[in-house]
């Protein structure tokens, strides 16, 4: 294998499914690995040293080496399938299944971790030789390299194998934006970090290698035709999970055509006394939830005007709090739209559904029973998270006027105040979904953006249009003067309108006298 023999210190193998690598990795583990021809003190712990000695040390040195996998559950299908097997009943080797550590005697040790418990590396470094990360692309690399890996290994200048199909989506980790925002961005640590090699941006000390099932000695090849024809031609998986190549994320925005400058609102916008208000909302205990009012216009218009971010809190406390944030509004909630899941029954279905809880919370804030705003179930089938996403971004659409301007006609349905910081965060940096290119990524912070479109799901209500001039005779067919003197004046609409920080789309504005 071309990368047991590299003398790079830091290793990356981009390899599809049955390359062979975990079966190598195991052995460059336990054997060490490096080339026969010392490069160097650089390059080489042991330099100078003899040609059967490897450049970087295993477990047969007395070192101990650390394999990460992406969580505990696929720990478990590493030590069941590539561990424990091999070293089971093996004379001098101790096997520790509930530990999931080999102990060679007198010599060094292996260990198997997930992600999950990452931070448990920080005390093996005194020990360490080197750490196999194991589908690197599907955790969260960027912490565990800067803040685990990497001192760890300082102690005796230790390696690392990082072994991992592509993925152009994002990975879990949280990257600072600046200015107290941050956001889960594409493509993965990993593919980042093939993408810089590739480039020549890391040094000497990083080398990338190439891999597909095509490689494998042991693989027929009948059997990679067949693995490739069950998938479709266009499919991303194909191309990540069998090919490993590094895709271009699909510029990681959703909904990129979120301008802060045209769908927030100023500060100092009031809502019309006329509109009328409903609310949408995501549930979550771990995760977070989201609950936002809306105050809907008559012309379709929409304003996101308040919300509640909350996290940790039982249906029950979580409905309370929810109708609390709606009396403190001062406004005629009509109702709540939520996902139809809160409903679902679980076990013998003898006790109350989440739905149920959040009900009977929200009642409570408005003095008693059925006396708050009544929750409405939007479906759930389907092809229904694609057509959530078509919705919003209906919502989110303005045209440009060949001044390069928005008029009234022509500015977005929905719009933001800017207390909703939650939702106008997370909207604009949704990434797409690494499979399904028609959805969001359920992995990124979508508790708002599923609130908000759970309302728009709702068939938002209008309000009745609002007659400012009470003439004796209001019926514009019936009044010719009055009629003509009413025209659409866009460039008077975004001047005077404008400065309430809301232009209602399509508004007749009547001309001055």
């Amino acid at each position: 294998m071309a990368w047991a023999a590299s003398s790079a210190r830091w290793k990356v193998l981009r390899c599809g499914r049955r390359t062979g690598k975990d079966t190598g990795t195991l052995v460059m583990s336990i054997m060490g690995h490096g080339p026969e021809t010392c490069p160097g003190p650089d390059r080489c712990v042991r330099a100078p040293h003899r040609p059967d000695e490897p450049c970087f040390r295993g477990i047969l040195d007395g070192l101990d080496v650390v394999w990460i996998a992406p969580d505990y559950p696929q720990a478990g299908l590493i030590w069941a399938a590539e561990i424990e097997p091999r070293f089971r009943h093996k004379d001098n080797v101790d096997v520790n299944a509930s530990e999931r550590t080999v102990k060679f005697h007198g010599l060094g040790q292996l260990w198997i971790r997930s992600a999950e418990t990452i931070d448990t590396v920080r005390g093996v470094g005194k020990f360490l030789a080197g750490v196999v990360v194991n589908e690197a692309a599907h955790l969260d690399l960027a912490y565990a390299w800067r803040q685990i890996l990497r001192p760890a290994l300082m102690d005796n200048r230790g390696w690392a194998i990082l072994a991992s199909t592509t993925n152009a989506g994002h990975d879990g980790n949280v990257t600072d934006l600046g200015d107290g925002k941050a956001a889960k961005v594409t493509p993965s640590y990993f593919n980042r970090l093939c993408e810089e090699i590739e480039a020549g941006k890391r040094g000497p000390e990083w080398e990338q290698f190439y891999g597909t099932a095509h490689d494998n000695p042991k693989m027929h090849p009948k059997e990679i035709a067949e693995l490739i024809s069950e998938y479709p031609a266009d499919s991303l998986a194909l191309q990540e999970e069998v090919y490993a190549k590094l895709l271009k994320a699909r510029k990681g925005i959703v909904f990129s055509e979120f301008r802060e400058d045209l769908h927030v609102v100023p500060p100092r916008f009031e809502v019309p006394n006329h509109w009328r208000w409903a609310a949408g909302l995501d549930f979550g205990f771990r995760a977070p939830g989201w609950f936002g009012l809306f105050a809907c216009g008559p012309d379709g218009d929409i304003v996101c005007w308040d919300e509640l971010y909350f996290k940790g809190l039982h249906a029950f406390e979580a409905g309370r709090q929810c109708g609390m944030k709606a009396l403190q509004a001062k406004v005629a909630l009509e109702y709540v739209a939520c996902d139809e899941a809160m409903d679902q029954k679980t076990g013998a279905g003898l006790g109350p559904t989440i739905f149920e809880e959040f009900q009977k919370g929200f009642d409570a804030a408005y003095g008693g029973r059925s006396r708050g705003p009544r929750l409405i179930k939007t479906a759930k089938g389907p092809g229904s998270r694609a057509h959530r996403v078509q919705l919003t971004h209906h919502y989110l659409a303005y045209r440009i006027d060949e001044h390069g301007k928005v008029p009234p006609l022509w500015q977005p349905a929905l719009k933001f105040h800017p207390r909703c910081a939650n939702l106008i965060r997370t909207l604009p940096t949704l990434p797409y979904d690494a499979i399904n290119i028609e959805d969001v990524d359920t992995t990124a912070e979508d508790h708002a953006y599923d609130g908000a479109s759970y309302f728009l799901m709702s068939r938002p209500p209008k309000a009745h249009a609002w007659q400012e001039r009470q003439d004796e005779n209001t019926h514009p067919g019936m009044d010719f003067e009055h009629r003509t003197r009413k025209k659409r004046a866009y460039e008077r609409d975004a001047e005077e309108l404008g400065q309430k920080g809301f232009l209602p789309r399509g508004r007749m504005v009547e001309a001055s006298e």
